[in-house]
């Protein structure tokens, strides 16, 4: 059975900080940006739901659908900007509908910011709440075997390699491997003191 999020995270003024980021609500004047992001095959071809080419006002559509799942509490997904930028997205983090058992996590990241530890900031900081706010035991993610950045990020935030499996999804035509991976609140809470960055919430708008 599905639980939902916590009821801040249903509304727009919603957001975590890091050291070095924003994690918000994306809002109709990230489309531009989300839609740039997306397009190319570099990005798009390691996520498992855009597809490449990228349509049209694709990714003014998904925001739309992203913010009625946050605000009905089934799943959260947040745009990423620089605090000393914060209207401006350069990536997406999200989390699945929650289930008893885990929740599975997925990002993508503007492509000339690999490289600066963003996304396990990031990832740190999105993780650092579900555990803190919610129930849950795990959290699962998963990576294209032939994305090593990804791997690595995940590792880095404290994930452990369950081995790989092969997937299919509409977006990239057909099964492709991945590796997939496992946190369990009982690491989480080891690590905590080492990994955590422990600024869970905010309450008004980036």
């Amino acid at each position: 059975m599905n639980v939902q999020f916590p009821s801040a995270t249903r509304d727009e003024v919603f957001r975590l900080e890091t050291r070095r980021l924003w994690l918000r609500w994306p809002r109709a004047a990230d489309a531009h940006a989300l839609q740039e992001l997306a397009t190319p095959a570099a990005v798009a071809e390691m996520t498992a739901t855009w597809p490449h080419p990228l349509p049209e006002g694709e990714a003014a559509r998904r925001i739309a659908s992203i913010r009625d799942i946050n605000a009905g509490g089934r799943a959260i997904a947040l745009a990423l900007t620089f605090k000393t930028a914060p209207h401006r997205l350069v990536g997406m983090l999200g989390c699945n509908a929650l289930a008893s058992e885990a929740a599975g996590v997925g990002y993508f990241l503007r492509s000339d910011l690999h490289g600066q530890g963003l996304m396990s900031e990031a990832l740190t900081g999105l993780i650092d709440f579900l555990f803190t706010y919610t129930r849950l035991p795990a959290v699962h993610a998963s990576s294209r075997i032939i994305n090593p950045a990804s791997a690595r990020v995940l590792a880095k935030c404290g994930f452990v390699s369950l081995g790989r499996e092969t997937v299919t999804t509409e977006a990239r035509g057909g099964p492709f491997e991945v590796d997939c991976w496992r946190l369990t609140r009982r690491a989480w809470i080891v690590a905590a003191p080492v990994t955590c960055l422990r600024r869970p919430m905010g309450n008004e708008a980036a």
